[in-house]
């Protein structure tokens, strides 16, 4: 008999559970805002498809490689000489396009539509206020680097970049607000195990990922710190801890044991375990070796001068056992003859991968890697024993050239142009009516097929409207109107934070505001670091000028970093000035 009183008593608990919860939903459809919202949501996925997508078939170190690459059974099982210079997740976001049968374009549209709930989300989280919510919500949903030709119509990994950052940025500033509130649950523990994955692939989309592990480091030590300031607070002080730490765990242990078994698998398929061997490897380890030798001909410019690899040379007993690649350096289709017009930037790695290949001297990543430990073995005992003498220069990474203090502040016009680029849109051109490159048909057709876009092998099929490439431009012009407005934001925020700080001291600021402007100033700064990183990787691209639509391709994650500067700033403004 009381088993079956226990059975009611559940059902009715459920049936009203059940009822309250359809009776939210009936609520929700009453509102307008619903219906705005999904009028919106049409309106961004049609914007998105019409816009499309162009191809550029015959580039072949870039977009058509990546078409390369997502083959998998091609690429793993038919290595060549290219098939370690890039990273693998967006071959693998064009295969996950190919099995879901959208087109490029719907699916792109579709991360951006899930960022904006996710950004709303956030911003519901952090204020009360309805109107900077739904702003931020629209704000993200027509974000205008998915409308711009170089940025977000173009099949290439960048176009998948800004999404997937923005999303990391968010649940980064989510989790440290709730951990800030002590507000950190189990459901958390499960999230950083999805939330790992995501990471990976995000910072696998690009070699230069690293910047990205940084900022995840330094959100988990900033998370430490409020959790020791927390500790003492909580009543559940071991659970706290505990969930806490399996967070981060979790996180790091997802990270490396993805990055451990993507170097299993390129050691299985290509004998090296390494992500890549452009600027990874052994390869790379050289390349940094030339940029590190002593040179009075090295500048911001040209990073390995024919002096330095003339001294590597005469370093290593192993190079000088291969004069034809000596020669094939020296004389590359890159360039020429680097005496008279040397390598500029990075793109030793190039053509020091091509030499090698037209040489005859690759054979396979691991010959090659064996090979060229040996040089680095030599190498660095010519710097122990002093017959090779280091550049003084400051270098911000093994894998660029070193600068001396004026060269790094010659990076500042660079750097200013980036944020003009990100806050102005100086630069952006609607992808709308553009047309790719199809000549290599075979290139074209296998992008087609990835993409789910027919209209790439022929462009006279795809949408055009120069109504909509007016109202994209209209679109620009408003988030350029917008995104100044949110700037100045950000610098009041700071005096009125500074000031009330100064006047009343640090106890009188609520804890909240003060997450609010330490993040609108932590997301500026990084975005700062980051454009000087950018800019001193790229200023040799710009020495005849600087193309605005090219550098925001570079720089595609400023405009995401300073969004999160913009809102945090606007939500501080509002609700503590």
């Amino acid at each position: 008999m009381n088993v079956y009183v226990i059975d009611i008593i559940i059902f009715n608990h459920l049936k009203r559970k059940g009822n309250l919860n359809m009776s939210k939903i009936f609520q929700k459809l009453k509102k307008p805002s619903f219906y705005i919202i999904i009028v919106l949501i049409c309106l961004r996925i049609f914007l998105g498809w019409a816009s499309g997508i162009q191809f550029n078939s015959i580039d072949t170190y870039d977009d058509a490689l990546f078409i390369a690459y997502t083959d998998l059974q091609t690429h793993f099982l038919s290595p060549n000489y290219l098939s370690l210079v890039k990273t693998m997740s967006f071959p693998l976001f064009l295969n996950f396009v190919k099995a879901t049968g959208l087109q490029f374009s719907i699916i792109t549209s579709l991360l951006w539509i899930i960022d904006a709930f996710y950004f709303k989300r956030l911003i519901k989280m952090i204020s009360k206020n309805k109107w900077i919510e739904y702003f931020s919500f629209v704000y993200v949903l027509f974000f205008p680097t998915a409308f711009e030709l170089w940025q977000g119509t173009r099949v290439y990994r960048n176009t998948i970049i800004a999404p997937f950052v923005m999303f990391m940025f968010i649940y980064m500033i989510e989790f440290t607000y709730k951990n800030l509130n002590r507000h950190i649950s189990v459901l958390d523990c499960l999230i950083s195990i999805i939330m790992s994955i995501v990471f990976t692939f995000t910072y696998y989309i690009k070699e230069d990922g690293l910047w990205l592990l940084a900022c995840l480091l330094f959100f988990i030590l900033v998370n430490i710190v409020i959790s020791i300031f927390n500790v003492k607070k909580v009543k559940q002080k071991i659970k706290y801890i505990l969930t806490i730490f399996l967070c981060f765990s979790l996180m790091i242990s997802g990270f490396s044991c993805i990055t451990s078994y993507y170097k299993y698998t390129n050691t299985k398929y290509f004998g090296v375990p390494e992500i890549e061997t452009r600027n990874g490897g052994e390869l790379g380890e050289f390349a940094a070796n030339i940029y590190k030798i002593d040179s009075n001909k090295r500048n911001m410019i040209y990073w390995a001068p024919k002096d330095a690899i003339d001294k590597a040379w005469k370093t290593s007993k192993t190079l000088q056992e291969h004069p034809e690649l000596y020669q094939a350096i020296i004389n590359t289709p890159w360039y020429g003859n680097i005496g008279q017009n040397p390598i500029q930037g990075d793109f030793l790695t190039w053509v020091l991968r091509t030499a090698l290949y037209d040489t005859g001297l690759w054979t396979n990543e691991k010959n090659v890697s064996d090979l060229f430990h040996q040089v680095n073995e030599e190498l660095e005992k010519g710097f122990e024993d002093g017959t090779l003498k280091k550049d003084t220069r400051i270098q911000l990474l093994s894998s660029a050239g070193g600068r001396t203090f004026r060269e790094i502040i010659s990076l500042a016009p660079l750097v200013y142009k980036s944020f003009l680029g990100s806050i102005f849109l100086e630069g952006y051109i609607p992808g709308i009516n553009s047309i790719g490159n199809s000549e290599d048909s075979e290139v074209t057709k296998s992008a087609a097929d990835y993409t789910n876009t027919s209209y790439i092998e022929d462009y006279s099929k795809k949408f055009h409207s120069n109504f909509l490439d007016k109202v994209i431009q209209i679109l620009f012009w408003i988030y350029r109107i917008m995104n100044c407005v949110l700037f100045i934001s950000i610098l009041i925020t700071i005096g009125f934070y500074l000031f009330r700080l100064f006047r009343y001291g640090f106890k009188a600021v609520h804890k909240n505001a003060s997450f609010l402007f330490l993040t609108s100033l932590i997301c500026l700064g990084i975005g700062v670091v980051y454009a000087i990183a950018i800019s001193w990787f790229s200023q040799f691209i710009f020495i005849s000028g600087v193309n605005m639509s090219i550098l925001n391709f570079y720089v595609i994650g400023l405009p995401v970093l300073l969004s999160f500067s913009y809102f945090t700033s606007l939500v501080y403004l509002v609700e503590y000035s």
